[in-house]
């Protein structure tokens, strides 16, 4: 950039770390600092959200956001259809060979958040994006509920091959659409 007198250049000189240093104190979106709070305000009830944050190169760091938005996700899904499947394992009392309850409901975890993750990764959408000032990229995802239900009828099928519990389509949109 070519300056027709000093004046400007010494303006725009002395202005520059001002607008940097005032850039780099912007605080963070509210999703990236508390994203259950930013559900109440801006959040549809027809989405389940997750945020995550990565650094490296430009590349590395929006991949490692993705996924750890992704894994959020994966996991309020998870966790809710994990309690469903427990509570009816423990009613049912099945369990193979001298297993105990505690190690069958690790496998039955692992496998549950395994298809749910699996699902949801074609079906997310990146809603919004920030860089930080120290260059980390953090990313919002959100995933409609009715993916999300799928995604857990699919996962149910799976934890079939552990246990016969059945689990309707009923308490599965149940727990889905009660996640913030």
């Amino acid at each position: 950039m070519k300056f027709k007198n000093t004046s400007n250049f010494l303006t725009v000189t002395l202005l520059l770390p001002t607008i940097l240093f005032s850039c780099a104190k912007m605080s963070s979106p509210l999703w990236v600092s508390n994203l259950p709070a930013w559900e109440k305000q801006k959040g549809s009830e027809a989405y389940i959200y997750g945020a995550g944050c990565g650094s490296g190169s430009i590349e590395d760091a929006r991949e490692e956001a993705y996924n750890n938005a992704l894994a959020e996700i994966s996991a309020k899904v998870s966790e809710k259809i994990f309690v469903i499947v427990s509570e009816k394992l423990k009613k049912s009392k099945t369990l193979h060979d001298n297993e105990t309850v505690e190690n069958y409901e690790t496998k039955i975890r692992k496998s549950i958040y395994k298809s749910i993750s699996a699902s949801l990764l074609q079906e997310s959408q990146v809603v919004d994006s920030w860089v930080s000032p120290d260059g980390k990229i953090c990313l919002l995802i959100a995933v409609k509920k009715e993916n999300a239900i799928e995604a857990a009828g699919k996962a149910i099928s799976v934890v079939k091959m552990y246990t016969q519990t059945r689990i309707s389509e009923e308490e599965i949109k149940k727990a889905i659409y009660n996640l913030k």
